[in-house]
């Protein structure tokens, strides 16, 4: 067995929460953001997640300070923005019907599992940035504050794992399409997980990550090639000053051709920290960020979960 199965197992013995669905994670060295607010000035331990309980504060003389809301609602979920250092990049392999154990895996760890992926920024090679924000763009409670009106520059923004692989493979993964479906069938042919680098057979296997409300999705490609309809997930970024509305940028965090109407040819599910412009906004002493797109069931809630990642902001005074 390899380690990272052993590590899903061990989890059942109740031995580490962090290994109840995901392997160890690597760092490269880290890089630091000298003129911007990056919150590594808020110490997580390694590979790890924390949902305050309140709204809190972050940056320096040099770099400015911002006001992040948050509100905690139970120990696992909140509205507007919690911290995470981790990168855990694949699906869990305890919820693989090839590597779960066959006791089953209880609703505590399979929330474990997900909020594995739920809690880590997703890009192509191990994250070198520290603490980072995850936010949580819902009852627009994702905002972040300024004592006085501010410019702002830019910031770093990501996806999520969670967001990523459901995304891009669907909650689904194996090395078979059911082209009626347009997701992969979960008793098709055995692949690698994402991002595990052991070439082995034996690590191969069928991949599962439903959503927290217990739904099955299917990728966005996917979702356009059975509605005919390009697809899009984007972040909307406002800027308000003495509530006032000052203005607003889009980024796209997933999107197949012509769903972004500005760019139609431009396909991708963002794989890495993006620097997304913010001057647009002007001058302003709040950001709201909300998460839109037509990624929709028939009741038309949005499907994909309304996460992302955000670090490196810059301000001017």
């Amino acid at each position: 067995m390899n380690i990272f199965r052993t590590l899903s197992y061990l989890s059942l013995l109740g031995l580490t929460f962090l290994t109840a669905s995901c392997k160890d994670e690597v760092k490269d060295a880290l890089v630091p953001y000298p003129e911007d607010i990056t919150f590594n000035e808020i110490i997580l331990e390694r590979f790890s997640s924390r949902i305050p309980d309140a709204p809190f504060r972050s940056g320096a003389t040099s770099t400015g300070f911002v006001q992040i809301n948050i509100q905690k609602k139970g120990a696992t979920d909140f509205s507007g923005f919690a911290l995470s250092n981790k990168n855990y990049r694949s699906y869990p392999w305890i919820l693989s019907p090839d590597f779960r154990p066959s006791t089953g895996v209880s609703a505590d760890l399979k929330r474990s599992a997900i909020d594995s992926t739920v809690f880590s920024v997703y890009t192509t090679t191990p994250n070198r940035t520290e603490t980072y924000l995850i936010g949580h763009a819902k009852d627009d409670q994702a905002f972040l504050s300024f004592d006085d009106a501010v410019a702002p520059q830019h910031v770093l923004i990501a996806n999520t794992a969670y967001t990523y692989l459901l995304a891009n493979y669907g909650s689904n993964y194996s090395g078979t399409l059911d082209p009626a479906t347009q997701q992969y069938k979960l008793d098709g042919t055995k692949v690698r997980n994402p991002n595990i680098s052991s070439t082995s057979t034996a690590d191969y296997g069928r991949w599962y990550l439903p959503t927290l409300a217990g739904k099955d999705l299917t990728r966005i490609a996917g979702y356009t090639a059975l509605s005919k309809t390009p697809t899009y997930i984007r972040l909307l970024i406002t800027g308000y000053l003495k509530g006032s509305l000052t203005g607003t940028t889009t980024f796209y965090l997933g999107t197949t051709k012509g769903g972004d109407i500005q760019n139609p040819t431009v396909e991708t599910i963002r794989s890495n920290w993006t620097k997304v412009d913010l001057q647009p906004l002007g001058r302003v002493d709040k950001i709201l960020f909300t998460i839109d797109g037509n990624y929709r069931d028939a009741e038309q809630t949005l499907l994909s979960p309304a996460y992302f990642a955000l670090d490196g902001l810059r301000i001017q005074h």
